[in-house]
């Protein structure tokens, strides 16, 4: 599988910066202060609990500004905060610039990686993570439910309760295909990452999105500032405003893609039996 994968990204178009108007003002304004030493990278899969970890570590305020700035998607809005012409200025400007308690620390799945720096080698040389961490869900079933929720229904989660119950369902239907593709994309991106761990003999903190739905932020905090290595002591309380969009229909379209596909869920099952 990973020797597929790699044949599939090695024959995506070089990622194309965005054109950026230059700001002497704004970039040697983001260039004041020296690049953060402390580099958090937190490695994650859709669906997988990274807004609400992200958010409760941006409240520590110790340990970065996590969030998707080498997300293709969003880099055109970013890189003009900074008037960053090119990825080298622009990550410049993200590790004096975007930092919290020292620490400069973002999140992206391994496909944003490959879209935007090419290779691992190239991620890793530019900007250069002290720190990992690596999130996954080991419900599989129900993160392709929820992708495929997110993507039917456009919700994909809340910092209040202002989503009524009755309508996180509206348009939220069984789809086979979906599912199995969501699934197929997650396990994908899986085994993409454990080979990136595997390849540069890294040691990630290991966090599971069922184990972070759980615990309180205050735990969460307490253990990823061990392995950061960063004090506990005076931490404020720290709150989470992201909810999870409960949903009456997941259960029973998890129950019947397991019944329906038993021979792929073994098969996919015995492929993340190394991951997990």
């Amino acid at each position: 599988m990973i020797k597929i994968a790699y044949r599939l990204l090695s024959a995506k178009k070089k990622y194309v910066w965005p054109k950026v108007d230059t700001n002497a003002e704004i970039f040697n304004a983001s260039s004041k202060d020296l690049p953060a030493e402390s580099r958090l990278v937190i490695l994650f899969t859709p669906r997988s609990g990274s807004s609400r970890f992200c958010e409760i570590l941006t409240n520590t305020e110790k340990v970065g500004l996590p969030g998707e700035v080498f997300n293709p998607e969003l880099i055109p809005k970013v890189s003009k905060r900074y008037a960053a012409t090119s990825l080298d200025n622009y990550i410049n400007s993200l590790l004096r610039c975007r930092v919290s308690g020292g620490v400069f620390s973002c999140k992206l799945t391994f496909w944003h990686l490959y879209q935007v720096f090419g290779t691992t080698k190239n991620f890793i040389s530019l900007v250069q993570p002290t720190q990992w961490v690596w999130l996954q869900r080991e419900d599989i079933v129900s993160q392709a439910l929820s992708m495929v929720r997110m993507h039917q229904t456009g919700f994909a989660h809340s910092k209040t309760s202002e989503v009524p119950k009755d309508n996180t369902d509206a348009g939220f239907h069984y789809d086979a295909i979906a599912i199995a593709r969501a699934i197929m994309s997650i396990l994908f991106m899986e085994r993409c990452t454990e080979a990136l761990i595997n390849r540069h003999s890294l040691a990630p903190l290991r966090l599971k999105y069922e184990e972070l739905s759980t615990s309180a932020p205050r735990e969460i905090v307490q253990k990823t500032l061990r392995y950061l290595d960063i004090p506990f002591k005076d931490m404020p309380f720290i709150n989470a405003s992201h909810r999870k969009i409960s949903s009456t229909n997941t259960a029973v379209f998890k129950q019947r893609f397991t019944d329906n596909h038993p021979i792929f869920m073994r098969i996919i099952d015995a492929l993340r039996r190394r991951c997990l």
